[in-house]
């Protein structure tokens, strides 16, 4: 073999591996891309899917959030409720005694359902100033001279306890006021807060 014909057998040669390597290299190239590609699309999916939970994880979070203030704003708005209630209520307790005649009149029509022979009446340190006006009521319109009024005072806001030796009877205007407010609460709070 000549000079010549081993240069063209390598070249042969060259050329061919230069094709096989080509052909090699184009073949993984496109694997690689295509490997790349399929990489990019999972790696884009896991990120969205990722992002989808992380969104959904925030809203949620977000919606516990705004259920807690909203509770929050709702238990204190029971509580101002509450409140006013309160303030209605003892209002009415502070009304009714200031409204001297309609008081004493409320006083006798509860001696004159409740009180029985043999019992004591007590009244509140602020009632003693009308103790006489009760004791007459008592003697001269119920005729029960066998019935008493205690010089002690009772620890109430106003109204009496009537004590007999088997029983107690507690017209004070706190029992009063707490028997009709139970009766009565809702409806009031209706009213009231027709517009809340």
């Amino acid at each position: 073999m000549t000079a010549m014909s081993l240069d063209r057998v390598k070249e042969i040669i060259l050329s061919s591996a230069r094709e096989k390597a080509e052909k090699i290299l184009g073949e993984t190239k496109s694997e690689v891309e295509d490997k790349l590609t399929s990489f990019k699309k999972r790696l884009e999916e896991e990120y969205n899917a990722k992002l989808l939970r992380e969104k959904k994880e925030i809203e949620e979070e977000a919606d516990r959030i705004r259920a807690t203030e909203i509770m929050k704003l709702e238990k204190e708005k029971l509580v101002k409720k509450r409140e006013i209630l309160d303030a209605f209520f003892e209002e009415l307790k502070q009304s009714i005694r200031s409204h001297k005649e309609f008081y004493f009149d409320l006083m006798c029509k509860l001696l004159t359902r409740d009180l029985v022979a043999h019992s004591t009446v007590f009244l509140s340190r602020n009632d003693m100033e009308m103790k006489d006006k009760i004791y007459h009521f008592i003697v001269e319109v119920l005729g029960m001279e066998d019935a008493k009024i205690s010089n002690d005072f009772i620890g109430i806001s106003g109204g009496f306890i009537i004590k007999t030796p088997d029983f107690e009877i507690d017209d004070s205007l706190d029992t009063l006021i707490a028997e009709f407010r139970e009766k009565h609460e809702i409806e009031i709070a209706k009213e009231l807060f027709a517009d809340v």
